[in-house]
């Protein structure tokens, strides 16, 4: 899985087949500005009348100034001018975007806002953890990158535009090729730990509207009765009722199963056993078990798997971390 900070490099490279940008000016987050002073607001109409005793002399006014940061990751800063040049990014990569003052433009202005932040820090871990393990991406590899990109571009010329519509210099496209290729790296040494193997079981399942119906059909099941006549009579599952409940063959936690209670109730079946009920969000389930095996992943399943792991590996990344985010 790419990362979202890397996923919007590639949708912006993806901008090519698109109608040309509006002429609307992308409007970023204002940058930080000094405050007036409030003294001109305090300053009274006329001077007073002088007194034996003079008045103390009232000191400047201290006016909270923005943080110069957007946002702190295990200490290490994002600046706001950076994050200012991700989200003008963000914005631009949208040739469709409302008005920014309109109500949808203010509302779509604060999603990329969220968004374009917590791309930066997610990638600010990334580099953080590829550092930690020593993972380090050859500057030639980067010039390889750059080289394929302008190719895909169409030239050099047409490269350059791209980055100019993009609100991107040279170094900054050099900056997210030099993050894909981490990511990748650190992808690779992350899915080449799973397994290529998996456990599949063969299951079935009828599903009832109520516990009471499940309770009558379990026990016509345990009589006997055909399990696939029983799922095509009576299952309001419909994707599966016409193949008398037929689930397939699955593997754990690729997603194959819509409903954690099923996939669980499956594997802890032996094979002929059938299950007690089981519910789940969408009804009461009989499940059952024709057959199990072991055998190699299907591809359609490692890609599961390995998206699994990497969305797993970047929720501890974060929980790990100290995050601050500025106001």
């Amino acid at each position: 899985m790419l990362i979202r900070r890397l996923l919007a490099f590639a949708g912006m490279i993806a901008l090519t087949g698109c109608s040309s940008p509006t002429n609307t000016p992308a409007t970023a987050v204002p940058t930080a500005a000094s405050t007036p002073s409030l003294a001109a607001a305090s300053a009274t109409r006329g001077a007073p009348l002088a007194t034996s005793t003079p008045r103390p002399t009232a000191g400047p006014t201290l006016v909270p100034t923005r943080a110069l940061y957007a946002a702190r990751v295990n200490g290490q800063e994002i600046s706001r001018a950076r994050f200012e040049t991700e989200l003008a990014r963000y914005v631009a990569a949208d040739p469709s975007r409302p008005d920014p003052n309109s109500a949808a433009g203010k509302q779509l202005s604060a999603q990329l806002s969220s968004v374009a932040l917590d791309a930066l820090i997610e990638q600010t871990l990334i580099e953080q953890e590829a550092k930690r393990l020593g993972v380090a991406v050859a500057e030639k590899e980067v010039e390889e990158e750059i080289k394929t990109l302008i190719q895909l571009r169409g030239g050099r010329d047409p490269y350059l535009a791209w980055l100019k519509q993009s609100r991107m210099a040279e170094d900054d496209a050099r900056d997210l090729a030099r993050a894909d290729l981490t990511m990748a790296a650190l992808r690779d040494r992350i899915v080449g730990q799973l397994p290529r193997t998996a456990e599949y079981v063969h299951a079935w399942h009828i599903v009832l509207a109520t516990r009471a119906q499940a309770d009558r059909i379990l026990a016509q099941a345990q009589r006997g009765s055909n399990f696939s006549s029983l799922a095509q009579t009576n299952s309001i599952d419909t994707s599966t009722r016409p193949a008398g409940g037929d689930l397939g063959w699955f593997a754990r936690g690729t997603g194959a199963v819509v409903w954690q209670e099923v996939e669980d109730a499956a594997f802890a079946l032996n094979v002929n056993a059938v299950s007690s009920v089981v519910a789940s969000p969408i009804g009461f389930h009989i499940i059952k078990v024709t057959e199990r095996q072991t055998r190699a992943l299907t591809i359609e399943d490692q890609s599961r798997l390995q998206q699994a792991a990497m969305e797993n590996w970047l929720v501890t990344l974060k929980a790990g971390a100290t995050i601050e985010r500025a106001n």
